[in-house]
Protein backbone atom coordinates (compact mmCIF):
# COMPACT_ATOMS: atom_id res chain seq x y z
CA UNK A 1 0.00 0.00 0.00
CA UNK A 2 0.97 3.67 -0.23
CA UNK A 3 1.01 5.81 2.90
CA UNK A 4 -0.41 8.77 0.99
CA UNK A 5 -3.90 10.25 1.14
CA UNK A 6 -5.90 12.83 -0.77
CA UNK A 7 -8.23 14.15 1.90
CA UNK A 8 -9.60 10.92 3.41
CA UNK A 9 -9.06 8.76 0.36
CA UNK A 10 -6.02 6.49 0.41
CA UNK A 11 -4.09 6.56 -2.85
CA UNK A 12 -3.11 3.33 -4.57
CA UNK A 13 0.33 2.66 -6.07
CA UNK A 14 -1.10 3.31 -9.53
CA UNK A 15 -2.12 6.83 -8.43
CA UNK A 16 1.48 7.81 -7.71
CA UNK A 17 3.78 9.07 -10.45
CA UNK A 18 6.94 7.11 -9.65
CA UNK A 19 9.01 9.23 -12.03
CA UNK A 20 8.15 12.42 -10.16
CA UNK A 21 10.11 13.68 -7.17
CA UNK A 22 8.11 13.67 -3.93
CA UNK A 23 8.66 17.42 -3.52
CA UNK A 24 6.98 18.00 -6.89
CA UNK A 25 4.13 15.64 -5.98
CA UNK A 26 3.24 17.69 -2.90
CA UNK A 27 3.74 21.02 -4.68
CA UNK A 28 1.59 20.07 -7.67
CA UNK A 29 -1.22 18.89 -5.40
CA UNK A 30 -1.08 22.09 -3.34
CA UNK A 31 -1.17 24.25 -6.49
CA UNK A 32 -4.09 22.17 -7.82
CA UNK A 33 -6.00 22.89 -4.61
CA UNK A 34 -5.26 26.62 -4.86
CA UNK A 35 -6.41 26.80 -8.48
CA UNK A 36 -9.67 25.00 -7.64
CA UNK A 37 -10.39 27.13 -4.56
CA UNK A 38 -12.93 29.96 -4.43
CA UNK A 39 -10.81 32.98 -3.33
CA UNK A 40 -13.84 34.48 -1.58
CA UNK A 41 -13.84 31.63 0.94
CA UNK A 42 -11.27 30.90 3.67
CA UNK A 43 -8.58 28.31 3.03
CA UNK A 44 -6.39 26.51 5.54
CA UNK A 45 -3.61 24.48 3.93
CA UNK A 46 -0.76 22.50 5.47
CA UNK A 47 1.88 21.29 3.00
CA UNK A 48 4.08 18.79 4.83
CA UNK A 49 7.06 18.21 2.58
CA UNK A 50 9.29 15.21 3.19
CA UNK A 51 12.34 17.18 2.01
CA UNK A 52 14.94 17.77 3.12
CA UNK A 53 15.40 14.23 4.38
CA UNK A 54 17.09 11.00 3.49
CA UNK A 55 17.14 8.94 1.33
CA UNK A 56 19.20 11.55 -0.48
CA UNK A 57 17.81 11.64 -4.01
CA UNK A 58 17.52 14.75 -6.14
CA UNK A 59 17.11 15.84 -9.76
CA UNK A 60 20.16 16.94 -11.71
CA UNK A 61 18.71 20.44 -12.19
CA UNK A 62 19.08 21.16 -8.49
CA UNK A 63 22.30 19.19 -8.06
CA UNK A 64 23.85 21.56 -10.61
CA UNK A 65 22.95 24.48 -8.31
CA UNK A 66 25.03 22.96 -5.53
CA UNK A 67 28.29 22.17 -7.32
CA UNK A 68 30.11 24.49 -4.90
CA UNK A 69 29.44 22.10 -1.98
CA UNK A 70 32.39 19.75 -1.56
CA UNK A 71 31.02 16.85 0.49
CA UNK A 72 28.72 14.44 -1.36
CA UNK A 73 25.94 14.14 1.20
CA UNK A 74 25.93 17.87 1.89
CA UNK A 75 25.75 18.49 -1.85
CA UNK A 76 22.66 16.32 -2.31
CA UNK A 77 21.09 17.78 0.83
CA UNK A 78 21.74 21.26 -0.58
CA UNK A 79 19.94 20.22 -3.76
CA UNK A 80 16.96 18.99 -1.74
CA UNK A 81 16.73 22.39 -0.03
CA UNK A 82 17.10 24.22 -3.38
CA UNK A 83 14.26 22.10 -4.78
CA UNK A 84 12.14 22.86 -1.72
CA UNK A 85 12.84 26.58 -2.05
CA UNK A 86 11.83 26.49 -5.72
CA UNK A 87 8.62 24.64 -4.85
CA UNK A 88 7.63 27.08 -2.11
CA UNK A 89 8.17 29.87 -4.62
CA UNK A 90 5.88 28.10 -7.11
CA UNK A 91 3.16 27.82 -4.48
CA UNK A 92 3.47 31.52 -3.60
CA UNK A 93 3.22 32.37 -7.31
CA UNK A 94 0.03 30.31 -7.57
CA UNK A 95 -1.48 32.22 -4.63
CA UNK A 96 -0.57 35.54 -6.28
CA UNK A 97 -2.05 34.45 -9.62
CA UNK A 98 -5.28 33.56 -7.79
CA UNK A 99 -5.25 36.99 -6.07
CA UNK A 100 -5.08 35.29 -2.67
CA UNK A 101 -1.56 36.29 -1.57
CA UNK A 102 -2.45 39.70 -0.10
CA UNK A 103 -4.88 37.99 2.26
CA UNK A 104 -2.68 35.00 3.20
CA UNK A 105 -0.79 34.42 6.42
CA UNK A 106 2.25 32.35 5.44
CA UNK A 107 4.26 30.22 7.87
CA UNK A 108 7.31 28.10 7.12
CA UNK A 109 8.90 25.93 9.78
CA UNK A 110 10.75 22.66 10.28
CA UNK A 111 10.03 19.80 12.67
CA UNK A 112 13.48 19.12 14.18
CA UNK A 113 17.18 19.71 13.74
CA UNK A 114 19.12 18.00 10.98
CA UNK A 115 21.13 14.79 11.00
CA UNK A 116 24.68 15.72 9.89
CA UNK A 117 25.42 12.10 8.97
CA UNK A 118 22.94 12.41 6.09
CA UNK A 119 23.75 15.98 5.06
CA UNK A 120 22.09 18.09 7.76
CA UNK A 121 23.92 21.02 9.34
CA UNK A 122 23.06 22.67 12.65
CA UNK A 123 26.18 24.75 13.38
CA UNK A 124 26.73 26.67 15.65
CA UNK A 125 24.29 24.57 17.67
CA UNK A 126 25.40 21.38 19.39
CA UNK A 127 23.72 18.04 18.78
CA UNK A 128 21.46 16.70 16.07
CA UNK A 129 18.04 15.26 15.35
CA UNK A 130 16.66 13.13 18.24
CA UNK A 131 18.76 15.04 20.80
CA UNK A 132 17.62 17.75 23.24
CA UNK A 133 20.62 19.98 22.49
CA UNK A 134 19.88 23.14 20.50
CA UNK A 135 20.95 21.42 17.28
CA UNK A 136 18.14 18.92 17.74
CA UNK A 137 15.31 21.25 18.71
CA UNK A 138 16.06 24.74 17.30
CA UNK A 139 14.92 25.08 13.71
CA UNK A 140 14.52 27.85 11.12
CA UNK A 141 11.10 29.42 10.75
CA UNK A 142 9.61 32.56 9.21
CA UNK A 143 6.18 34.13 8.95
CA UNK A 144 4.65 36.68 6.62
CA UNK A 145 1.52 38.59 7.61
CA UNK A 146 -0.87 39.59 4.79
CA UNK A 147 -1.48 43.15 3.65
CA UNK A 148 -5.04 42.82 4.94
CA UNK A 149 -3.59 42.81 8.48
CA UNK A 150 -0.47 44.98 8.17
CA UNK A 151 -1.87 47.55 5.70
CA UNK A 152 1.72 47.98 4.57
CA UNK A 153 4.20 45.73 2.76
CA UNK A 154 7.32 44.51 4.58
CA UNK A 155 10.15 47.05 4.58
CA UNK A 156 12.60 44.68 2.97
CA UNK A 157 12.79 41.18 1.56
CA UNK A 158 15.12 40.29 4.44
CA UNK A 159 12.61 41.37 7.07
CA UNK A 160 13.34 41.63 10.78
CA UNK A 161 14.25 38.93 13.29
CA UNK A 162 12.30 37.94 16.39
CA UNK A 163 14.62 36.91 19.21
CA UNK A 164 11.99 35.36 21.46
CA UNK A 165 11.45 31.67 22.09
CA UNK A 166 8.60 30.14 20.11
CA UNK A 167 7.59 26.48 20.33
CA UNK A 168 5.87 24.60 17.56
CA UNK A 169 2.93 24.15 19.96
CA UNK A 170 2.46 27.95 19.85
CA UNK A 171 1.38 27.91 16.21
CA UNK A 172 -2.06 26.47 16.98
CA UNK A 173 -3.29 29.33 19.23
CA UNK A 174 -1.40 31.86 17.08
CA UNK A 175 -3.09 30.80 13.85
CA UNK A 176 -6.49 30.73 15.57
CA UNK A 177 -5.92 34.31 16.69
CA UNK A 178 -4.84 35.53 13.23
CA UNK A 179 -7.86 33.83 11.64
CA UNK A 180 -10.10 35.40 14.32
CA UNK A 181 -11.32 31.97 15.41
CA UNK A 182 -12.46 31.65 19.06
CA UNK A 183 -10.00 29.68 21.21
CA UNK A 184 -10.49 25.93 21.40
CA UNK A 185 -12.33 24.47 24.39
CA UNK A 186 -9.46 22.04 24.83
CA UNK A 187 -6.48 23.00 26.94
CA UNK A 188 -3.42 23.98 24.91
CA UNK A 189 0.14 24.40 26.14
CA UNK A 190 1.01 27.05 23.55
CA UNK A 191 0.41 30.80 23.64
CA UNK A 192 -0.61 33.32 20.99
CA UNK A 193 2.55 35.07 19.75
CA UNK A 194 0.89 36.86 16.82
CA UNK A 195 1.21 40.33 18.40
CA UNK A 196 4.97 39.99 18.90
CA UNK A 197 5.47 38.59 15.39
CA UNK A 198 3.35 41.28 13.76
CA UNK A 199 5.25 43.98 15.63
CA UNK A 200 8.49 42.40 14.42
CA UNK A 201 7.35 42.40 10.77
CA UNK A 202 6.46 46.07 11.02
CA UNK A 203 9.89 46.92 12.47
CA UNK A 204 12.65 48.59 10.48
CA UNK A 205 14.91 46.34 8.38
CA UNK A 206 17.48 44.41 10.36
CA UNK A 207 15.86 45.00 13.74
CA UNK A 208 16.15 42.14 16.26
CA UNK A 209 12.91 42.25 18.25
CA UNK A 210 12.91 41.08 21.86
CA UNK A 211 9.80 39.81 23.67
CA UNK A 212 8.35 41.99 26.41
CA UNK A 213 8.44 39.16 28.94
CA UNK A 214 10.99 36.30 29.15
CA UNK A 215 9.44 32.99 28.16
CA UNK A 216 9.27 29.97 30.47
CA UNK A 217 8.44 26.69 28.76
CA UNK A 218 9.19 23.02 28.44
CA UNK A 219 11.28 22.25 25.37
CA UNK A 220 11.13 18.50 25.91
CA UNK A 221 9.66 16.15 28.49
CA UNK A 222 10.26 12.57 27.46
CA UNK A 223 9.94 9.98 30.20
CA UNK A 224 10.51 7.16 27.75
CA UNK A 225 13.99 8.40 26.80
CA UNK A 226 14.76 9.97 30.20
CA UNK A 227 15.35 13.54 29.03
CA UNK A 228 13.85 16.87 30.06
CA UNK A 229 14.64 20.35 28.76
CA UNK A 230 13.20 23.60 30.07
CA UNK A 231 13.88 27.18 29.04
CA UNK A 232 13.55 30.18 31.33
CA UNK A 233 14.50 33.38 29.53
CA UNK A 234 18.02 32.84 28.19
CA UNK A 235 18.72 29.91 30.51
CA UNK A 236 18.16 26.32 29.45
CA UNK A 237 18.17 23.39 31.87
CA UNK A 238 18.81 19.88 30.56
CA UNK A 239 18.28 16.82 32.74
CA UNK A 240 18.94 13.15 32.10
CA UNK A 241 19.98 11.95 28.66
CA UNK A 242 20.00 14.83 26.14
CA UNK A 243 21.79 12.78 23.47
CA UNK A 244 25.22 12.82 21.85
CA UNK A 245 26.84 16.22 22.63
CA UNK A 246 28.62 16.50 19.30
CA UNK A 247 29.36 19.85 17.69
CA UNK A 248 29.55 19.59 13.90
CA UNK A 249 31.36 21.89 11.49
CA UNK A 250 31.04 22.01 7.72
CA UNK A 251 32.64 18.85 6.27
CA UNK A 252 35.10 19.47 3.45
CA UNK A 253 35.65 15.89 2.33
CA UNK A 254 33.68 12.69 1.77
CA UNK A 255 36.32 10.93 3.85
CA UNK A 256 35.89 12.95 7.02
CA UNK A 257 32.92 14.02 9.16
CA UNK A 258 34.12 17.21 10.82
CA UNK A 259 32.84 17.06 14.40
CA UNK A 260 34.13 17.18 17.95
CA UNK A 261 32.94 15.58 21.14
CA UNK A 262 33.30 12.38 23.16
CA UNK A 263 34.13 9.35 21.07
CA UNK A 264 34.41 11.27 17.80
CA UNK A 265 37.53 9.32 16.83
CA UNK A 266 35.79 6.00 17.49
CA UNK A 267 33.41 6.22 14.57
CA UNK A 268 35.71 5.64 11.61
CA UNK A 269 34.36 2.10 11.18
CA UNK A 270 30.80 3.43 10.90
CA UNK A 271 31.96 6.07 8.45
CA UNK A 272 33.38 3.26 6.32
CA UNK A 273 29.89 1.74 6.18
CA UNK A 274 28.51 5.09 5.02
CA UNK A 275 31.19 5.37 2.33
CA UNK A 276 30.17 1.96 1.01
CA UNK A 277 26.52 3.06 0.97
CA UNK A 278 27.43 6.23 -0.94
CA UNK A 279 29.50 4.20 -3.41
CA UNK A 280 26.57 1.83 -4.02
CA UNK A 281 24.24 4.77 -4.71
CA UNK A 282 26.79 6.32 -7.05
CA UNK A 283 27.18 3.18 -9.16
CA UNK A 284 23.82 1.40 -8.87
CA UNK A 285 21.30 4.02 -7.74
CA UNK A 286 19.01 3.84 -4.73
CA UNK A 287 19.95 1.43 -2.00
CA UNK A 288 17.62 -1.47 -1.25
CA UNK A 289 15.32 -0.76 1.70
CA UNK A 290 17.11 -3.23 3.95
CA UNK A 291 20.37 -1.28 3.57
CA UNK A 292 18.63 2.01 4.35
CA UNK A 293 17.35 0.42 7.55
CA UNK A 294 20.89 -0.74 8.30
CA UNK A 295 22.08 2.83 7.89
CA UNK A 296 19.63 3.97 10.56
CA UNK A 297 20.90 1.26 12.90
CA UNK A 298 24.48 2.44 12.34
CA UNK A 299 23.48 6.06 13.04
CA UNK A 300 21.61 5.12 16.22
CA UNK A 301 24.49 2.99 17.46
CA UNK A 302 26.79 5.99 17.02
CA UNK A 303 24.61 8.08 19.29
CA UNK A 304 24.22 5.34 21.89
CA UNK A 305 27.99 4.79 22.02
CA UNK A 306 28.70 8.53 22.32
CA UNK A 307 26.11 8.86 25.06
CA UNK A 308 27.78 6.12 27.08
CA UNK A 309 31.17 7.77 26.70
CA UNK A 310 29.85 11.19 27.77
CA UNK A 311 27.70 9.83 30.62
CA UNK A 312 24.48 10.96 28.94
CA UNK A 313 23.52 7.49 27.80
CA UNK A 314 20.04 6.61 26.62
CA UNK A 315 18.31 4.86 29.49
CA UNK A 316 14.72 3.73 29.42
CA UNK A 317 12.98 5.46 32.33
CA UNK A 318 10.39 2.67 32.48
CA UNK A 319 12.98 -0.06 33.03
CA UNK A 320 14.50 1.54 36.12
CA UNK A 321 12.67 0.01 39.12
CA UNK A 322 14.32 2.44 41.53
CA UNK A 323 12.29 5.38 40.29
CA UNK A 324 8.87 4.05 41.30
CA UNK A 325 7.12 5.99 38.54
CA UNK A 326 3.90 4.68 37.02
CA UNK A 327 4.14 6.58 33.78
CA UNK A 328 1.70 4.40 31.94
CA UNK A 329 -1.19 5.70 34.04
CA UNK A 330 -0.40 9.22 32.98
CA UNK A 331 1.31 10.70 36.04
CA UNK A 332 3.48 13.75 35.40
CA UNK A 333 6.64 13.41 37.50
CA UNK A 334 9.29 16.05 38.15
CA UNK A 335 12.57 14.74 36.71
CA UNK A 336 15.25 13.89 39.25
CA UNK A 337 18.72 15.44 39.47
CA UNK A 338 21.12 12.65 38.55
CA UNK A 339 24.85 13.17 39.27
CA UNK A 340 26.64 14.19 36.10
CA UNK A 341 23.35 14.60 34.20
CA UNK A 342 22.41 18.19 35.06
CA UNK A 343 23.26 20.79 32.41
CA UNK A 344 22.61 24.55 32.57
CA UNK A 345 23.47 26.93 29.74
CA UNK A 346 23.08 30.64 29.03
CA UNK A 347 21.95 30.53 25.40
CA UNK A 348 22.44 34.28 24.91
CA UNK A 349 26.20 34.10 25.49
CA UNK A 350 26.70 30.40 24.78
CA UNK A 351 24.41 29.20 21.95
CA UNK A 352 26.71 26.21 21.31
CA UNK A 353 26.14 24.94 24.88
CA UNK A 354 29.84 24.59 25.64
CA UNK A 355 29.93 25.76 29.30
CA UNK A 356 27.83 23.90 31.86
CA UNK A 357 26.82 26.38 34.60
CA UNK A 358 24.93 23.90 36.79
CA UNK A 359 27.58 23.71 39.51
CA UNK A 360 28.35 27.43 39.58
CA UNK A 361 24.72 28.60 39.53
CA UNK A 362 22.77 26.14 41.71
CA UNK A 363 20.21 28.82 42.60
CA UNK A 364 19.18 29.10 38.94
CA UNK A 365 18.89 25.32 38.66
CA UNK A 366 16.61 25.32 41.70
CA UNK A 367 14.49 28.16 40.33
CA UNK A 368 14.01 26.44 36.98
CA UNK A 369 13.15 23.18 38.73
CA UNK A 370 10.37 25.04 40.54
CA UNK A 371 9.17 26.44 37.18
CA UNK A 372 9.14 22.91 35.79
CA UNK A 373 7.10 21.67 38.74
CA UNK A 374 4.53 24.45 38.35
CA UNK A 375 4.29 23.83 34.62
CA UNK A 376 3.63 20.12 35.20
CA UNK A 377 0.93 20.94 37.76
CA UNK A 378 -0.85 23.13 35.20
CA UNK A 379 -0.60 20.51 32.46
CA UNK A 380 -2.98 17.72 31.60
CA UNK A 381 -2.07 14.22 32.83
CA UNK A 382 0.96 12.98 30.95
CA UNK A 383 0.40 11.29 27.62
CA UNK A 384 3.64 9.53 26.67
CA UNK A 385 3.90 8.10 23.19
CA UNK A 386 7.05 6.77 21.58
CA UNK A 387 7.22 7.35 17.84
CA UNK A 388 4.41 8.65 15.67
CA UNK A 389 1.66 6.42 17.01
CA UNK A 390 -1.51 7.85 18.55
CA UNK A 391 -2.23 4.73 20.60
CA UNK A 392 -0.77 1.27 20.83
CA UNK A 393 -4.15 -0.45 20.68
CA UNK A 394 -4.19 -0.17 16.89
CA UNK A 395 -4.84 -3.51 15.19
CA UNK A 396 -1.94 -5.25 13.49
CA UNK A 397 -3.64 -4.78 10.11
CA UNK A 398 -3.53 -0.97 10.43
CA UNK A 399 -0.40 -0.44 8.34
CA UNK A 400 -1.36 2.28 5.89
CA UNK A 401 -4.99 3.12 6.55
CA UNK A 402 -6.66 4.97 9.44
CA UNK A 403 -8.02 2.75 12.18
CA UNK A 404 -9.81 5.45 14.21
CA UNK A 405 -13.13 6.80 12.95
CA UNK A 406 -13.26 10.52 12.15
CA UNK A 407 -15.91 11.03 14.83
CA UNK A 408 -13.62 9.81 17.65
CA UNK A 409 -12.26 12.50 19.97
CA UNK A 410 -8.50 11.99 20.06
CA UNK A 411 -8.33 13.70 23.44
CA UNK A 412 -9.75 10.54 24.96
CA UNK A 413 -6.42 8.83 24.32
CA UNK A 414 -4.74 10.02 27.48
CA UNK A 415 -2.42 7.20 28.43
CA UNK A 416 -0.10 4.91 26.59
CA UNK A 417 -0.64 1.17 26.66
CA UNK A 418 1.92 -0.88 28.56
CA UNK A 419 1.85 -3.40 25.73
CA UNK A 420 3.41 -0.83 23.41
CA UNK A 421 6.42 -0.19 25.63
CA UNK A 422 6.92 -3.88 26.31
CA UNK A 423 6.73 -4.58 22.59
CA UNK A 424 9.28 -1.85 21.83
CA UNK A 425 11.62 -3.28 24.47
CA UNK A 426 11.35 -6.78 23.06
CA UNK A 427 11.97 -5.57 19.52
CA UNK A 428 15.06 -3.64 20.56
CA UNK A 429 16.31 -6.65 22.50
CA UNK A 430 15.83 -8.91 19.48
CA UNK A 431 17.57 -6.35 17.25
CA UNK A 432 20.59 -6.16 19.55
CA UNK A 433 20.79 -9.97 19.73
CA UNK A 434 20.61 -10.14 15.94
CA UNK A 435 23.38 -7.55 15.56
CA UNK A 436 25.47 -9.44 18.12
CA UNK A 437 24.96 -12.70 16.20
CA UNK A 438 25.94 -10.99 12.94
CA UNK A 439 29.04 -9.62 14.65
CA UNK A 440 30.04 -13.09 15.85
CA UNK A 441 29.58 -14.56 12.37
CA UNK A 442 31.63 -11.75 10.81
CA UNK A 443 34.34 -12.24 13.44
CA UNK A 444 34.47 -16.00 12.77
CA UNK A 445 34.90 -15.31 9.06
CA UNK A 446 37.31 -12.39 9.31
CA UNK A 447 39.54 -13.71 12.14
CA UNK A 448 40.93 -16.73 10.17
CA UNK A 449 41.56 -14.47 7.18
CA UNK A 450 43.48 -12.02 9.35
CA UNK A 451 45.48 -14.86 10.91
CA UNK A 452 46.23 -16.29 7.47
CA UNK A 453 47.25 -12.86 6.21
CA UNK A 454 49.46 -12.38 9.26
CA UNK A 455 51.19 -15.74 8.75
CA UNK A 456 51.82 -14.91 5.09
CA UNK A 457 53.35 -11.56 6.12
CA UNK A 458 55.65 -13.33 8.59
CA UNK A 459 56.68 -15.85 5.92
CA UNK A 460 57.35 -13.08 3.47
CA UNK A 461 59.58 -11.29 5.99
CA UNK A 462 61.55 -14.53 6.43
CA UNK A 463 61.84 -14.94 2.66
CA UNK A 464 59.77 -18.11 2.69
CA UNK A 465 56.71 -16.66 0.96
CA UNK A 466 54.59 -18.55 -1.52
CA UNK A 467 56.17 -19.39 -4.87
CA UNK A 468 54.34 -18.15 -7.98
CA UNK A 469 55.11 -19.55 -11.42
CA UNK A 470 54.30 -17.58 -14.56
Amino acid sequence: CVDLFRNHQQMSPSDVNKTEHATDTFTNEAIRQVKAHNPNKPLFMVVSYTAAHDPLQEDQLFLDQCKHVEQHRRKVFCALVAHLDHSVGSLVSALKTKNMWDNTFFLFTSDNGGNPFVGGYNHPFRGMKTSAWEGGIRVPAFVRFPLSITNTPPHTANGARYNGAVGIWDWFPTILSIAQVPPSDHHTDGIDVSADLLKTQLSAPGVVAVPAHPRKMFLQYDVFMNVSAFRSGNYKLLLGSPGAPWLFSEPTSDLHMNFEGPGASWFLKDTLVEWLMDAWEGFFGTLPTIFLAFGYVVSMEKMVAADKISNTSYRNFLQDPGRGVNVLQGEAVLPSLEPGRVFLFDLASDPSETTNLADSKPEIVSAILEDMAQSLLRSHPLTQFAGDTIDSAAPESAVCSPWIEDSVDLFQYRSADKRFFVDIGKRLERLMKLLAAVGVVVALIVAPLLLLSGNEDKQAKRGVGPVYTP
